[in-house]
C-alpha cells in the first residue's frame, strides 16, 4: 500500500485555497472601507492584506 508523506514545510492545498479565499475577501473589505472613509478599517485591513500576501509569497501592495 502506498502511503502519502507530505514534507513539514510544505502547505497543503487546502491551506493555501483559504489563504487566497482569505486575501479576496480583506480585499472586498478593504475597498468598502474606502467607500465608507473609515482610516481605522483601511489601515487594519491593508495590514492584514500585506501579512497574506507575504504568507502566500506576493510581493507586498504599496498602500501610500
Amino acid at each position: 500500500m502506498f502511503k502519502f508523506i507530505q514534507q513539514k514545510n510544505e502547505k497543503t492545498n487546502y491551506i493555501v485555497g483559504g489563504d487566497w479565499s482569505e486575501l479576496k475577501k480583506t480585499w472586498d473589505k478593504y475597498n468598502k472601507a474606502i467607500d465608507d472613509h473609515n482610516s481605522d478599517k483601511i489601515e487594519q485591513y491593508a495590514n492584514k492584506i500585506n501579512r497574506l500576501q507575504e504568507k502566500l509569497g506576493i510581493k507586498k501592495t504599496d498602500f501610500s
